[in-house]
């Protein structure tokens, strides 16, 4: 039961006569929101972790609890035999923070014999809303220190003894030099073996097989309650798991055997074959985002879907290497739970008698290992270094154990763990594995969406194409296909779209938009994760500094760095986060010797994400800069792309107007028509119809390229919207390069004296005669002109459009027969403006 403040929900009956004693504060008709299970299954004695066998040894205080349940839980704790044993007051305490309960009860134990065993127990009183067992416990005391001491004699002179106690004395001292003298010598080959492993193999252990057993399952149970948690993904901070079973998408493995044998195999199909299972050392490496966390999750899944009888046989453990120069079972015992009753040398046991599983990972955060000169003392000399299992196959030590390393798919090798080994490659999504993971993340939120009507699977399809079309629109699969931590992102973001659980504000049509709330999602994704959060300014802050350090050098903006020079620059902590949340990633330097780790430089984890970073620190004074190196041809595209965030994500109005401004002055036609198609809708129609705007696109020729990209595609359709809708004249307009036959179906022409395509192939007929229609419609353009284009060799028109041709100039610029309803290719070296890209 618990205290005022009580919210609404399920009302609980209560005891009155029973809950009137523990004061007023407890209500006795108290409205829960939720009911919360204490943490163990039963009232916990002691240190015990079983509850029902339990042997607490030599202490005069035992504490029985239950806590961490809503509501609190009533027990009786007391001995069978109720001789020696003191009661104290029961004990229920509330929790602010986690509103919940805390009972605990005492028991006082005094005797004077020197052996006594009582059994105890904890029995629960009451029904509660969740499964709770009684615990026992056994005590054994053995108060004597099991010397039994002689009464002293009256007359100690009188002794024969006393006589010759000087030679006995003389040789008690020197039995305890030569003892001194062993342990000194025992120490010092102890020291060395701790130091170097157990060299040797592992001696024979103390410990019966019979108890061994029971510690194998207690352990199983342990790892079962923490894998059961493990299968679970949360793609976005704000969404809600989902259990791997439902999200996992094969990708592809490329396996290269210990005898340099290579073939390529499903990541599920390998995992589950017999191959994988006889493989004793393997190396898996990708880089952050391609999967190795999501193996794990993989592994842990299909351990916990396995038998009891199978989880006997092959025990899983996931270790986090912090030190290699650490003992095996120290470092598992480490990250095992400390009310866990196992201990260094049952684990040991356990490892060499039963199969088991190690996946080790984080090795390529450790430094190098031969400038660390700490003295490590091993607690155990039976235990093993993991650097010796690392450096060589230790199958006479253990057996049956299997070694999985994770690392980064940027080091050539991991040196502290050598050959042999067989090596998996873990690629990225191709194309329909991608498809099948959009078809994944749709289905799990759209059957969680609580509106789904029964047109459900229209409405998922639908889903599909429309998250694909946005993708497409973006370019975000060409560009982020071999970065799927970014592209996992983006299709969350995009399939969350348009339901109660987004909650990131985002124009899924705008790029630095979309770009900004997948960077948003990776700070929150970070800062939940961490225990001590950062602050969002002290991201921010980072954010701004990596801004300014990508600007540094005026004639060219910095992509790449040397760790130590960035470290100076940014800080040390700064720059681990960045790694972390995955703004910056590190590389191979130019380094021809393979040392423990060979990645000493830093670079953005996406040439995107730097630009939308420099875009967060540009102000007026840093576009001074970027219009400096926009003289630099190699910087040029960047910059574009800069300027475009600018104009996504910038509240400066004066900003976003001299970006426009600059790029009509410099006839960037391209980066014009970007920019505006990021600006928000309300701004960019003020900019379009500006009077000096106005002007030049009334004067000059509006050049465009470069439509290869979908992106730029929709940008163009936009931007000629937007001048028929808004009644500007354009003099002359022309594309220049490609034109997709898609484009030209959905363009619409605004009003011009000119239309121009250069060096344009069309392949189809129905293109070209599409463009006629269009330029013809409403006499929106004066004149078309093909200027050095490649035609189809026969163009059949419509008689309504051959007579609508003839009555028009665009009878003279494509040089139509009078007479005839066929356009013949004509490749004309007629004079014309050239189309200048950018």
């Amino acid at each position: 039961m618990v205290s005022s403040p009580c919210s609404t929900g399920t009302v609980l009956p209560c005891d009155e006569k029973k809950y009137a004693e523990l004061g007023e504060r407890f209500s006795i008709d108290c409205h829960l929101s939720d009911i919360v299970a204490p943490k163990r299954s039963c009232p916990q004695i002691g240190e015990c972790f079983d509850c029902r066998k339990c042997v607490i040894k030599n202490t005069d205080t035992i504490t029985c609890s239950v806590s961490g349940s809503r509501p609190s839980v009533n027990f009786t704790f007391d001995a069978i035999n109720m001789t020696h044993v003191t009661n104290t007051t029961t004990k229920i305490q509330y929790d602010n923070s986690s509103d919940t309960w805390t009972t605990s009860s005492t028991i006082n134990i005094h005797s004077r014999s020197c052996n006594m065993s009582l059994k105890l127990g904890c029995k629960v009183e009451g029904n509660y809303p969740f499964e709770l067992s009684d615990s026992y416990a056994n005590v054994q005391l053995d108060t004597c220190s099991g010397i039994q001491r002689k009464e002293p004699r009256e007359n100690p002179s009188s002794d024969p003894a006393s006589h010759t106690a000087i030679p006995i004395i003389i040789t008690i001292i020197l039995l305890l030099v030569l003892v001194i003298v062993f342990l000194v010598a025992a120490g010092f080959i102890i020291k060395k073996r701790r130091e170097l492993g157990n060299t040797d193999g592992i001696p024979q252990y103390e410990t019966p097989l019979i108890e061994i057993e029971d510690k194998k399952g207690l352990l199983i149970s342990h790892l079962e309650n923490i894998y059961s948690g493990m299968r679970y993904i949360t793609p976005l901070p704000w969404g809600k798991p989902i259990d791997i079973e439902q999200l996992y998408s094969p990708t592809t493995f490329v396996v290269t055997m210990q005898d340099g044998k290579e073939y390529t195999e499903a990541s599920n199909v390998f995992l589950e074959s017999s191959d994988f299972d006889s493989i004793k050392r393997a190396l898996f490496k990708a880089e952050l985002g391609n999967g190795k966390t999501t193996l794990q999750k993989y592994l842990a899944w299909q351990w916990s879907e396995k038998t009891d009888m199978q989880k006997q046989q092959k025990l899983l453990f996931f270790l986090e290497v912090k030190d290699i120069n650490m003992g095996l079972a120290e470092a598992l015992c480490r990250d095992l739970h400390t009310d866990l009753d196992i201990n260094r040398n049952e684990i040991l046991r356990l490892l060499k008698t039963i199969e088991c599983q190690i996946v080790m990972y984080g090795l390529e955060a450790i430094s190098d290992p031969s400038k660390d000169t700490r003295d490590h003392k091993m607690s155990d000399p039976k235990d093993i270094q993991i650097k010796r299992i690392l450096a060589e196959r230790i199958d006479k030590v253990y057996p049956n154990l299997q070694l999985l390393v994770t690392s980064s798919e940027l080091d050539k090798a991991v040196p502290c763990f050598k050959q042999p080994y067989t090596e998996i490659k873990m690629k990225n999504f191709n194309k329909k594995q991608l498809d099948i993971y959009i078809q994944k993340v749709c289905e799990i939120y759209m059957s969680s969406n609580p509106h789904s009507s029964s047109e459900s699977k229209h409405s998922y399809q639908d889903k599909v194409t429309t998250v694909k079309k946005h993708l497409n629109d973006n370019d975000l699969i060409e560009n982020f296909r071999d970065c799927p931590l970014y592209m996992c992102t983006f299709i969350h973001i995009l399939s969350l779209e348009g339901t109660s659980s987004a909650k990131i504000e985002c124009n899924i049509n705008k790029l630095s938009s979309l770009l900004g709330a997948v960077v948003s999602c990776l700070v929150l994704r970070h800062t939940q994760k961490q225990k001590v959060k950062e602050d969002r300014k002290e991201i921010e802050n980072i954010e701004r500094q990596l801004g300014k350090v990508s600007l540094e050098k005026r004639e060219k903006i910095t992509s790449c760095w040397d760790k130590k020079k960035l470290e100076k620059c940014i800080g040390k902590k700064n720059l681990d986060t960045a790694i972390t949340i995955g703004f910056l990633k590190l590389t191979s330097g130019n380094i021809t010797t393979v040392r423990f780790s060979t990645l000493s430089n830093v670079t953005f984890f996406h040439p995107w994400v730097q630009d939308f970073l420099i875009a967060q620190y540009t102000d007026l004074k840093q576009l001074k800069k970027l219009k400096q190196m926009f003289q630099n041809i190699s910087d040029r595209e960047k910059v574009a792309r800069v300027l475009k965030f600018v104009c996504g994500t910038s509240e400066d109005t004066e900003l976003i107007s001299e970006i426009i401004e600059f790029s009509v002055n410099e006839k960037l036609w391209n980066v014009f028509i970007d920019c505006l198609h990021e600006v928000r809708d309300d701004l960019n129609v003020k900019e379009l119809t500006k009077g000096n705007i106005k002007t030049a696109l009334s004067t000059q020729d509006v050049n465009v390229d470069m439509l290869e990209g979908r992106y730029h595609q929709n940008a163009v359709l936009e931007f000629c919207n937007l001048c028929q809708a808004n009644k500007i004249t354009l003099t002359t307009m022309c594309f220049n390069g490609l034109v997709p036959d898609s484009f030209v179906k959905e363009l619409t022409l605004p009003t011009m004296k000119q239309l121009i395509l250069q060096k344009t192939t069309f392949d189809i007929d129905d293109t070209v005669t599409t463009l006629i229609e269009k330029a013809t419609k409403d006499n929106s353009v004066e004149t078309l002109r093909f200027l050095e284009c490649t035609l189809p060799e026969r163009i059949t028109l419509s008689d309504n459009l051959r007579e609508t041709c003839l009555n028009s100039k665009c009878k003279e610029a494509t040089k139509l027969p009078e007479r005839e309803t066929v356009l013949t290719r004509e490749n004309t070296n007629s004079e014309g403006k050239r189309c200048n890209r950018l």
